[in-house]
């Protein structure tokens, strides 16, 4: 009982201390933005190659091969709004690569931004916005120019390669989210919990179902009660009861001579029981699946539930910018 007592308070103290420290950031600095990768297309290749009839063009000029579509979307995802009438997020792009152009594709009803591009390399653009509120997004759009030696794998992961910085009081690092690509059912992380308690349970019925032990059961003749026993270290026999009623009056063992237990115990049933060593193992599987298991699930389940809740965010800006 002490032992799985303290592996509970191990487990608590593991869960409260991570949740612990997430609300001290998180109110250290209560203003939050995400930026969440939308798509990464080369406009050609994806979208213009094989028709010769159709050409796109940006100043009058047709666009090469080398100039792709980048989309995403900012949000407001912390604790409080974002106040002031001229926050600045600077977006900062690798070496090889330019903004072409930029806009905001679709906002927040009531946001108020720019986005534009700030120096003459054309490596960064800033995004202007004033009071933006918690839950409110702002959708990007941007071509982008890289140079012709780029492979595709680079060219998927220049979200990620994207920097930004910004000076706006009360406010953490832009964090980079997962790319809102399928809304993941809660069903489905359900589930997974499920199959995993499922493979536990049947780990441990398996141990117990092929488990040769026995254990015999003595019953006393004078008081009916059931009694499991073993020979201890001074040749005298030990009795623990089996019933938990009787076991919570008898802390302790009784201990008495052979030839008085000969007289008054005789042995009723036996009972199938897992051995010391498929308990030992048991329980070194057990407690790190819990340690490692119950903070897993915890975290998983807000990052599915954010990831739903900003995929259809996602899917209400493609509605608004298409209207």
């Amino acid at each position: 009982m002490e032992m799985i007592i303290g592996i509970l308070g191990l487990i608590a103290t593991i869960v409260f201390g991570v949740l612990s420290i997430d609300l001290f950031k998180r109110k250290r600095r209560p203003c939050k933005l995400t930026y969440y990768p939308s798509e990464t297309i080369n406009i050609y290749w994806n979208l213009i190659k094989g028709f010769d009839s159709i050409e796109v063009l940006k100043n009058d000029k047709p666009i090469r091969n080398n100039v792709i579509l980048l989309s995403g979307i900012i949000s407001c995802n912390g604790d409080a709004d974002l106040t002031g009438s001229n926050n600045v997020v600077h977006m900062c792009l690798p070496e090889g690569y330019k903004w072409l152009d930029v806009k905001i594709d679709s906002c927040s009803e009531g946001v108020d931004a720019q986005f534009s591009i700030t120096n003459e390399t054309n490596r960064n653009a800033s995004l202007c916005f004033g009071l933006f509120r918690v839950n409110e997004y702002i959708k990007l759009q941007a071509l982008v120019e890289y140079e012709n030696e780029k492979k595709l794998s680079s060219l998927n992961d220049l979200h990620r390669k994207i920097t930004f910085s910004h000076r706006i009081q009360n406010t953490c690092d832009v964090e980079k989210g997962d790319e809102l690509r399928s809304y993941i059912p809660m069903r489905r992380f359900y589930l997974l919990v499920l199959a995993n308690v499922i493979v536990l349970s049947l780990f441990y019925g398996g141990v117990l179902l092929f488990d040769n032990s026995d254990d015999v059961i003595y019953k006393d003749c004078e008081t009916g009660m059931e009694y499991s026993c073993m020979v201890s270290d001074d040749n005298m026999i030990e009795l623990n009861s089996r019933s938990i009623k009787d076991f919570c009056l008898e802390l302790r063992p009784k201990k008495i001579n052979i030839d008085e237990f000969r007289k008054r115990y005789v042995p009723v049933f036996q009972y199938k029981r897992m051995n010391l060593r498929s308990m030992s193992f048991l329980l070194g599987l057990s407690v790190p699946l819990a340690i490692g298991l119950l903070p897993t699930i915890i975290i998983v389940f807000f990052k599915v539930r954010r990831i739903n809740k900003y995929y259809l965010l996602y899917k209400s800006s493609d509605k608004e910018g298409a209207n």
